[in-house]
C-alpha cells in the first residue's frame, strides 16, 4: 500500500505550480512592504511635541512660574484680536502700572510645530498693542503664552479661536 501525499501528476509539476510555494513566498513579501510603507508613513509625519531646548527650557521653569505669579498679583487680563487685517491686542490690569513697550506672543499648536505662531506687538497707547502683517491661527485651540518686554510677567493658557478672538486671565491654567 502507497501512502505517497501527491500524485505523480503533482510531483512532476514545475515549482511555480504549487500553490502553498506562493503561499510561503508571498506572505512575508507582504510583511516586508507594509513594513516599509509603515516607516515612510512614520519618518514623514514625525511628531515635533519635543522641544529641542528641553533642558534650556527645564532651567527655566521657576522663572516662568515666578512672571506666572506676578501676573496674578497685578490682575492682568489680555484680549487677543486676529480678525483684522494685523494682529491687536488689548492689555488690562487690576492693580495700576506701567505697561510694557511691547508683548512677546506665541500661539503653540497642539500638535503641529509647523503651525506655531510667534509675534511682537508694540504698544500704541492706551492699553493697546498692534503687530505687523495678515496673521491668521489656524487651529481653533491653541497653547497662547504672552510675555511683557521685560519678562516681569507671563500669561499662558490655552487660547480657544474659534471666532479669531481670545480672551487670557492670568491665574487661570
Amino acid at each position: 500500500m502507497n501512502h505517497a501525499s501527491s500524485s505523480p501528476a503533482e510531483a512532476s509539476k514545475p515549482w511555480y505550480r504549487h500553490g502553498y510555494l506562493w503561499l510561503v513566498i508571498i506572505l512575508p513579501t507582504i510583511v516586508v512592504i507594509a513594513a516599509f510603507v509603515t516607516l515612510y508613513i512614520a519618518i514623514d509625519n514625525a511628531d515635533d511635541t519635543v522641544s529641542e531646548d528641553w533642558y534650556k527650557d527645564g532651567r527655566t521653569v521657576n522663572r516662568s512660574w515666578e512672571a506666572d505669579q506676578q501676573a496674578a498679583r497685578l490682575g492682568i487680563e489680555v484680549e487677543l484680536d486676529f480678525t483684522g487685517a494685523a494682529p491687536r491686542a488689548q492689555l488690562t490690569s487690576q492693580v495700576p502700572f506701567p505697561p510694557p513697550e511691547s508683548l512677546q506672543v506665541n500661539l503653540r499648536h497642539p500638535a503641529f510645530a509647523n503651525q506655531d505662531i510667534s509675534l511682537t506687538l508694540t504698544h500704541t497707547g492706551n492699553g493697546e498693542y498692534r503687530g505687523q502683517g495678515d496673521v491668521h491661527p489656524t487651529a481653533e485651540e491653541m497653547i497662547a503664552t504672552i510675555v511683557s518686554a521685560d519678562g516681569h510677567w507671563r500669561i499662558q493658557q490655552r487660547a480657544h479661536l474659534d471666532d479669531g478672538k481670545a480672551s487670557l486671565v492670568s491665574g487661570v491654567r
